[in-house]
């Protein structure tokens, strides 16, 4: 988002780092376009004043059924209890700003990401998203599986 003109925060907790490379080339985009990148592993600081905001699930009970951590299971299963509080509260909304809106691509893990006020409250654009996200994937289909196209 920084290459298309966005400031952006990344907040995520100190266990979870992001490669470097990513981060390296999200701040090369932010500087390129004049906007600002920034890291934080304060998720509190990182919402104040957002006017968009996609919560992610950094340890989960899913995660722990299906085996697909890259912690190992007990490991997953202690930081997930220690980051539980990484979820997407209407308080943390009320920190953001008052036009925010709370995005997301689904499956959405509720409780776990963000709870269920948050969701389906009015910052929330999640089914908008999911529905446009539709079309468009239905248009990719059609184009690339020898739809007719039209000029």
């Amino acid at each position: 988002m920084p290459r298309f003109g966005m400031n952006v925060v990344l907040a995520y907790p100190p266990e979870f780092e992001i490669d470097p490379k990513i981060v390296e080339q999200a701040k090369s985009n932010a500087q390129a376009s004049g906007e600002e990148f920034q890291v934080t592993n304060n998720f509190n600081s990182a919402l104040e004043g957002a006017h968009a905001v996609f919560p992610r699930n950094w340890a989960s009970n899913e995660l722990l059924r299906v085996g697909a951590s890259k912690f190992g299971k007990e490991r997953e299963a202690e930081l997930h209890e220690r980051y539980r509080d990484w979820t997407l509260t209407q308080g943390l909304v009320d920190r953001m700003d008052r036009k925010a809106i709370v995005t997301h691509v689904l499956p959405v893990l509720r409780g776990e990401e963000a709870t269920d006020e948050v969701m389906d409250g009015p910052h929330s654009v999640i089914y908008p998203q999911a529905e446009n996200g539709m079309y468009t994937k239905m248009a990719v289909l059609a184009l690339t599986m020898g739809g007719k196209r039209t000029r």
